[in-house]
């Protein structure tokens, strides 16, 4: 071992050549051979409940991969500065060719859907930034009444919101023919 020890001080320029050598050797195969796993649920247990439902569910509704954006403040996304940039936002991803209009779920785009005896009330929860507390108020418990974007879309503690769209490269529509 001393040997060694005193042969690589003696000949530094042999030894930084080898390690050099090696690197490159060892970089070529990660290249060649090597691979990187992104996909999470390669990771987990095939045979679990909950991955075989996970797994079941997928197939019946044809779910796909989709794209998640979290918007948050820290203290309220019902102010307007934030709720205008959730609009800005959503409005820039629907202009975007890879993305239908209806494809962006956000508190911008989600319908309020309330119900009484006689009828169904779809309504936008908004369309124009609401500046008066008062609008502000009214839109947070518009949001509180609808189980569909209430912890889901916007987080129980009113700080987070999520926008949802499936992944352009997953959608599998069909589209109907126009008739001429």
């Amino acid at each position: 071992m001393k040997k060694l020890l005193e042969k690589s001080i003696r000949y530094p320029w042999l030894v930084i050549g080898i390690v050099i050598l090696l690197s490159f050797f060892f970089m070529n195969e990660l290249r060649l051979k090597g691979r990187m796993e992104t996909n999470l649920d390669e990771y987990m247990p095939k045979t679990h409940p909950a991955f075989v439902y996970s797994d079941q569910a997928e197939e019946w509704f044809n779910i796909k991969d989709g794209i998640l954006i979290a918007i948050e403040h820290e203290t309220s996304i019902y102010n307007p500065q934030t709720l205008q940039k959730i609009k800005e936002i959503s409005e820039r991803l629907q202009e975007m060719q890879e993305f239908d209009d209806n494809d962006v779920m956000s508190l911008y785009t989600a319908d309020n859907i309330t119900g009484s005896e006689y009828d169904l009330d779809v309504r936008a929860f908004y369309r124009s930034v609401p500046q008066t507390q008062e609008v502000l108020d009214e839109l947070r418990m518009n949001v509180r009444d609808n189980e569909m974007v209430y912890r889901r879309l916007v987080s129980e503690d009113e700080t987070c919101l999520l926008y949802t769209s499936p992944s352009p490269r997953d959608r599998t529509r069909s589209r109907m023919p126009s008739s001429a």
